[in-house]
């Protein structure tokens, strides 16, 4: 039986998005950082993603981003209320969603077509999810330093339990 059960079910699942668009998202040779705005393939001006695929993708992407945030949440209000989780299983299902926002990201390319209103509304949801991940990984950290104490304490309490007395101050000794 496994003693550490996630607070909720497992939601963490890919966007279904056609096979053509996980192409272009897995299409390693794609430039990168301040390249990202240039068209990409095909004639002068052409972007490789038509409108309507620009659409369903930033759809998809802020649901995969409602999905991580969703996620980081459940870890760090269990971590918070000192629940038993797994942490393996959390770090499995994270590591879906960041590679699941990253294909996406990467597939839409021309960022320069999104509307800026909806352009807003993803930095916001970014900002977001950045600020919980922030307050996830301060957290972790902290329950991460309180297992480092414990185990150092409870490392010192055996060795002084197996200790025969051979190397310790006699008792009065200690205090002067």
């Amino acid at each position: 039986m496994d003693k550490f059960v996630s607070p909720q079910p497992e939601r963490t699942a890919l966007v279904p998005l056609p096979p053509d668009l996980y192409e272009v998202a897995l299409d390693t040779d794609r430039p990168h950082d301040d390249e990202v705005f240039a068209p990409q393939r095909g004639a002068p001006g052409e972007s490789q993603v038509n409108s309507a695929e620009i659409d369903r993708l930033v759809e998809a992407f802020f649901e995969a981003i409602e999905r991580t945030h969703e996620l980081v949440r459940d870890e760090t209000c269990a971590l918070l209320q000192f629940n038993a989780i797994n942490f393996a299983d959390f770090n499995r299902r994270k590591s879906i969603c960041m590679l699941e926002l990253g294909h996406i990201e990467r597939a839409i390319h021309d960022h320069r077509r999104i509307p800026a209103a909806v352009r807003d509304r993803l930095v916001l949801r970014l900002d977001e999810l950045g600020s919980a991940l922030e307050e996830n990984r301060d957290v972790l950290k902290m329950h991460l330093d309180a297992m480092r104490r414990v185990s150092s304490l409870i490392s010192d309490m055996l060795q002084n339990f197996e200790s025969d007395g051979t190397y310790v101050p006699p008792f009065n000794v200690i205090g002067r």
